[in-house]
């Protein structure tokens, strides 16, 4: 899907496993994604990418840009495997979304959802997101992809969001640039929930001191005592500060257990 504007998009069940490439000439407003290039608000639920995505300045192995809406965005168990890049300069490249416009109200909720493909940048690069400057709730998701980008981290290559509230997640990919962090660069204000959040050691979990997360061996990661952890965190969560609002109508959906994945030597979720 190439662009919606609709008061609210519902995809389930959905997936790509093309490769898409952008064929404009100019990166300006060029979004593109494993799935939608542009979405104003929606619920996004069991759907993913599996196809390399060759974007612009905007490029997401879901979802290329959460255009600026006071709405909200769910998504809950999906994934990107594919290599998400741009050869445009001054471009935002995420696993999962590569650009949210500012925004004060609006939030957007991540469950039970990964990344393992690839992610380059020539700008900004995340495991989820290129920049993000909404709300952000990532809870119970991980990224195992590699980020390359000037800036770079694990989840977020920059924020400027209103606020971020990370709950058990890990980053297990390797993350360069000449900025890189396990799980977020943010430009401005320090407004933070970093609860929970593993990174591989080596690099720093954020530029933000106080709201670094925690810097794990691959070694524990790969441990049955990890995954105990995760899983105990996970009961922990106390969901109905989440759904306040209009995002009631997702209190349904509930966190995924964890398991060990010895072929990739980390735990993945058990959706």
């Amino acid at each position: 899907m190439g662009k919606s504007t609709s008061q609210v998009l519902y995809i389930y069940n959905s997936y790509n496993t093309g490769t898409i490439t952008n064929q404009a000439e100019s990166s300006t407003n060029s979004s593109i994604g494993g799935l939608i290039g542009q979405i104003d608000t929606g619920t996004i639920i069991n759907s993913y990418n599996t196809g390399s995505v060759l974007g612009g300045n905007q490029t997401g192995g879901i979802i290329g840009n959460k255009n600026n809406v006071t709405t909200n965005l769910f998504i809950n168990n999906c994934f990107n495997a594919g290599t998400i890049s741009t050869n445009f300069s001054g471009s935002y490249v995420g696993g999962l979304i590569g650009y949210s416009k500012y925004n004060t109200t609006s939030k957007m909720i991540i469950f039970n959802s990964y990344n393992i493909g690839s992610v380059t940048s020539t700008y900004q690069a995340g495991g989820f997101f290129g920049q993000t400057n909404s709300s952000i709730y990532p809870i119970n998701v991980y990224n195992a992809g590699s980020v390359s980008g000037t800036t770079s981290a694990g989840f977020v290559g920059t924020t400027q969001s209103r606020y971020m509230y990370f709950n058990n997640l890990f980053n297990y990919g390797i993350i360069t640039g000449s900025k890189k962090y396990g799980l977020y660069y943010r430009n401005s204000g320090n407004t933070n929930s970093i609860l929970n959040s593993y990174y591989l050691a080596g690099i720093s979990g954020s530029n933000i001191s106080g709201y670094t997360g925690t810097s794990l061996t691959a070694q524990y990661m790969a441990s049955p005592d990890f995954v105990n952890q995760l899983n105990q965190n996970k009961r922990n969560i106390d969901l109905s500060t989440i759904y306040s609002g209009a995002l009631s109508a997702y209190s349904s959906y509930e966190l995924s257990d964890w398991k060990y994945d010895a072929e990739k030597g980390y735990p993945i979720l058990d959706n």
